[in-house]
């Protein structure tokens, strides 16, 4: 079992795993037993980490990191969360 290693912060958590990585139940359930929330999704580690950006000059790495930024949506809604798009 992989375990999740995050880093929190006043502003929030950080190095989250791409999407498909993210068990948003699971996830729930670390939240919950620590009695922290989540304030928001940030997409500057995908940048930091990967150089992954939306203005990327390669169409399939764009359509990658497109693909990626709707995932991260699609997390933060199962929050009920905003995205931070950059840093």
């Amino acid at each position: 079992m992989r375990l999740l290693k995050l880093h929190v912060f006043s502003s929030g958590l950080r190095n989250l795993p791409l999407p498909d990585e993210i068990n948003p139940g699971r996830l729930q359930q670390i939240l919950e037993n620590n009695s922290i929330e989540v304030s928001c999704i940030s997409t500057g580690q995908l940048y930091a980490d990967g150089g992954l950006m939306l203005t990327q000059e390669d169409p399939s790495k764009r359509k990658e990191i497109i693909s990626i930024f709707k995932d991260l949506i699609d997390l933060a809604e199962n929050f009920g969360r905003q995205i931070n798009i950059g840093r």
